[in-house]
């Protein structure tokens, strides 16, 4: 009876809702699905988004996963995303190409060997960057299908790009760069 009372209330409560907050509602529920791999992001990472009402700005939040094998330790990290597809055209009815999207996340690593703040146990400024969370940028392009997109994103890091400067002459250019590729399916 108790199982059905909860049924009847979780089918029942959004109907009887005022318009305005089904609106509030629907804006809650993601408008994309994402998964990407590599880029900077984890080697696999997932997660839901939500679209501008012109379609020219995504956000998104993923969830990214190292295995031990590929990174020496297990990793995992959630990434904010925010895209600005800044030239895209209709190619045909059902066909969208996103010829140049640029964008900017941020990376929060979790572990106890990460940090946001340097421990008390270095000195003052020994790491010149928190290893724990990262900004980054982004550029690429897209093919949207009806509702399926596949992607790709050239990119670097805040972490890598103070790396780069402080030593041109030592990492090639190319060594800061992150290659990502993904998917997205639109509800």
């Amino acid at each position: 009876m108790r199982t059905r009372l909860i049924i009847y209330f979780l089918i029942a409560f959004p109907i009887s809702l005022p318009a305005q907050q089904n609106k509030l509602v629907k804006a809650i529920i993601p408008d994309h699905g994402t998964l990407q791999f590599a880029g900077g992001i984890g080697f696999f990472a997932g997660g839901v988004g939500y679209d501008s009402k012109n379609k020219r700005i995504q956000t998104d939040i993923l969830y990214g996963y190292v295995p031990e094998k590929l990174g020496g330790v297990t990793i995992h990290c959630v990434t904010g995303k925010f895209t600005w597809i800044a030239v895209s055209s209709r190619l045909k009815k059902n066909i969208k190409a996103d010829w140049l999207s640029t964008g900017l996340l941020i990376n929060y690593v979790f572990g106890k060997q990460y940090f946001f703040l340097s421990p008390d146990k270095y000195p003052l400024k020994y790491y010149g960057v928190p290893t724990a969370a990262h900004v980054g940028i982004f550029a690429g392009g897209g093919l949207r299908y009806k509702k399926t997109g596949l992607y790709y994103e050239l990119g670097t890091t805040d972490r890598d790009l103070a790396s780069y400067v402080g030593n041109i002459k030592a990492i090639p250019f190319f060594d800061i760069v992150n290659i990502g590729v993904g998917a997205k399916y639109f509800f």
